[in-house]
């Protein structure tokens, strides 16, 4: 018993152990040593469990260390062999067990040893570093110090003492999380092959869940630039910024000469055009904080129906028209999915149609961007990918569609008929990879041409105007003959028309060409009237000249003139809109004068043609010339 004892008063010193995480080996302070030793079942001991044990970093390059599922990995005990070497006269031999294996020990000359199976309890400098390649990942463990006395034989008997940690939970080794591949290619259809080259390169893009929502009315703000919204107005493409007018909660646009016609405003809920030199359309506009995808949705509504032509809402990125609607009196509702990149602009833009009048329109859109990876490649790879479902994107340009195949962990399903849409969710297979293709086609191109918002033909008065007004679908250009306006969309005005017309839109895209015609009839314009009056009126004498006048009224000249009468010579006739003529005979003259404007609509001064009287004159002797 003495001995016992005395050999307790030496028992071992358990020092500074060190857990070692993804950053390396962290040293704690020292257990208890024999001076205080606490028994295997006080609290202080327990605290210490965990201390000394070290595992290699998740990810390293140990041979052990996948941290995939149940591997086993290597354990280290780090001990100062001063520790071990001062007291080893003490006692026979200690010995590492851990969860009742014995994994090493150390003899009595204090330099090294070996357990059962030949494990020697290594030597490194100052530390005895004992290891164990048998502890599995994410799992509780027991390790357990067992000191023997000098003159035990067997490891089985004599046991000095056993000092248990108890459990210390899991291993500070998170698993990796499982990935796989999703590759593909992007297509010009027809083809299904890796020649094509889609429009314009378009971006690929992976989001990655972790969503972030903007809405107009909730993210409204009194500054530029808050929540990533922007307040503007745009006059033929070119924009500005417009300026808050807090009286009214609102943004305004700076021009305020025009009056109501420049009620250009931006409220939460949505907005108002103007028509102050032009259209000044209102542009709510939403900046992409980074790369990824924007699920854009909503609808747009005439909130002052009853009058008025309506509005034109155009949502835009960049740009370039990603959805398009004239609103008179209804409601359109929009779904889009388009991929973005840091600083790109999706503008929410509403246009006056041509008149801004009842033209308020509640316009909230929501936009939930998800950040992710995003590339031009072709073929294309996003690798390392967790499993489970993620959303893959395509940016679509105008005159396109798309659509995608999808197979898993084979490349057999390109030819089957692509599933429509930009958008694809695709489950990524552990350790597989997921091929999806996205196919691109051209799309059929449209064109129509209206006048005075119909399709023709229409009939105005003369000499007055009409709205043209035309639109497309799919194209990428278009023009209207004869004035040569252009654009895909547009509204102009004739201007006044003193003859008939016909208006012709030529629309060109990615799938073709299109066109449409209207034309404007103008009505029958009133001809003119004439008078015929001479110089001297009334009365005339013999052998003095009277000059005849025609004097026409509305019409269109220039004119055409011809005389017939009394006394009017025939060849030539007098064709002018005035002419002299001496009578030699007494008696009623008269003068008729034939008039033909530039439509060749004919009246005259005879009573017979329009609504004139001919001209009429009495000849007198003169009485100069009479004899007696």
């Amino acid at each position: 018993m003495r001995n016992k004892s005395k050999h307790r008063r030496y028992a071992l010193f358990i020092l500074t152990f060190g857990l070692l995480l993804s950053s390396g080996i962290l040293y704690f302070s020292p257990l208890p040593t024999a001076s205080n030793f606490l028994s295997a079942n006080s609290t202080s001991w327990v605290d210490q469990t965990g201390n000394g044990l070290s595992s290699p970093a998740c990810g390293s390059s140990a041979p052990t260390a996948s941290c995939n599922g149940p591997s086993q990995l290597n354990v280290s005990i780090s001990i100062p062999a001063a520790d071990i070497e001062a007291n080893m006269y003490q006692v026979g031999n200690w010995s590492l067990w851990i969860d009742g294996v014995h994994v090493c020990k150390f003899n009595q000359s204090g330099t090294s040893g070996t357990g059962p199976a030949g494990e020697a309890c290594g030597f490194s400098g100052t530390l005895y570093a004992p290891t164990w390649n048998g502890v599995v990942s994410n799992a509780p463990h027991t390790y357990e110090f067992r000191v023997r006395g000098a003159h035990g034989e067997d490891d089985n008997v004599n046991i000095w003492s056993t000092y248990s940690t108890g459990s210390i939970g899991a291993l500070s080794c998170s698993a990796a999380p499982t990935t796989g591949t999703i590759q593909g290619y992007k297509v010009l259809m027809p083809g299904n092959n890796q020649t094509a080259v889609p429009p314009a390169n378009e971006t690929v893009t992976l989001d990655i869940p972790s969503n972030n929502t903007y809405q107009a009315s909730t993210d409204f703000s009194s500054t530029q630039g808050q929540n990533n919204w922007s307040y503007l107005f745009s006059i033929g493409g070119v924009t500005g910024a417009m300026f808050y007018d807090s009286g009214n909660n609102r943004w305004s646009d700076t021009t305020t000469f025009c009056g109501f016609l420049n009620n250009n405003i931006i409220w939460n809920l949505g907005a108002h055009p103007g028509s102050c030199g032009g259209s000044r359309d209102a542009v709510r506009r939403w900046t992409a904080p980074g790369s990824g995808n924007a699920h854009i949705t909503g609808s747009v509504f005439d909130a002052a129906a009853g009058g008025g032509n309506g509005v034109l809402v155009t949502i835009k990125k960049n740009g370039v028209n990603l959805w398009q609607q004239a609103i008179f009196n209804n409601t359109k509702s929009y779904d889009l999915n388009t991929p973005v990149s840091s600083g790109d602009n999706i503008d929410f833009q509403v246009n006056d149609n041509g008149g801004n009048t009842f033209d308020s329109t509640g316009f909230d859109p929501r936009i939930e961007f998800a950040s992710g990876s995003q590339t031009n490649l072709n073929p294309y790879f996003f690798n390392n990918t967790s499993v489970g479902n993620h959303t893959v994107s395509v940016s679509v340009p105008a005159g396109w569609s798309v659509g995608h195949t999808l197979c898993y962990n084979e490349t057999t399903c390109h030819n089957n008929v692509p599933t429509p849409g930009n958008t694809a969710t695709v489950n990524v297979p552990a350790g597989g990879f997921a091929d999806l293709w996205w196919h691109y086609t051209s799309s059929t191109v449209t064109a129509d041409i209206r006048a005075n918002g119909t399709n023709g033909p229409i009939t105005i008065d003369y000499n007055t105007d009409a709205t043209i007004s035309w639109s497309s679908g799919n194209a990428t250009s278009c023009t209207v003959s004869p004035t040569g306006w252009t654009g895909i969309s547009g509204s102009q005005s004739t201007n006044q028309l003193t003859s008939s017309k016909t208006y012709i839109l030529n629309c060109s895209g990615p799938g073709g060409s299109a066109s449409d015609s209207v034309t404007v009839n103008v009505s029958t314009p009133p001809g003119p009237t004439v008078s015929c009056v001479s110089n001297p009126s009334g009365t005339a004498l013999l052998g003095h000249t009277v000059i005849w006048t025609a004097m026409p009224s509305g019409g269109t000249p220039p004119f055409a003139y011809s005389w017939s009468g009394t006394n009017i010579p025939t060849s030539p006739a007098p064709n002018t809109h005035s002419f002299s003529i001496v009578y030699s005979t007494i008696g009623q003259k008269t003068a008729i004068a034939t008039v033909t404007d530039d439509n060749s609509l004919v009246t005259s001064c005879n009573g017979t043609v329009g609504n004139g009287d001919p001209g009429l004159i009495y000849i007198n002797f003169d009485p100069t010339l009479e004899e007696f």
